[in-house]
């Protein structure tokens, strides 16, 4: 069926009387969508290997026991009741409290994201 479609008539019936005019449109909503999804899975996998973290080294290890044995008493003293990580960031946060053994060995441990310790 043929029409001579007018400057006046909706686009909505332009559509309907060309034909592939919807259709164009739906490929490109698929096309869109397809994009979408890649760019969304690229991204999750991008984060997942951001947040993968290497193993620390004997020597950090190392550095981490004696902060331990040098700051128990203040450890015990400030930061009771934290382990881990937390331990670390409550001795860092009374760093004018503490021993001086315990200021010697947190000196030498590395900073999470900072420069390394000095020797």
């Amino acid at each position: 069926m043929f029409a001579i479609i007018g400057p006046g008539a909706s686009r909505a019936s332009q559509l309907k009387w060309a034909g592939s005019g919807q259709h164009t449109s739906i490929k490109m909503r698929g096309l869109a969508m397809k994009l979408s999804a890649i760019v969304i899975a690229t991204s999750l996998l991008g984060a997942m290997v951001a947040q993968a973290q290497n193993p620390p080294s004997p020597e950090h290890l190392a550095a981490r026991e004696a902060t331990h044995k040098a700051c128990a008493t203040d450890e015990k003293s400030l930061c009771d009741g934290k382990q881990g990580r937390e331990i670390f960031q409550c001795l860092r946060a009374n760093d004018d409290k503490l021993s001086a053994g315990c200021k010697d060995a947190m000196a030498k441990m590395p900073r999470p994201g900072g420069p390394p310790p000095a020797k």
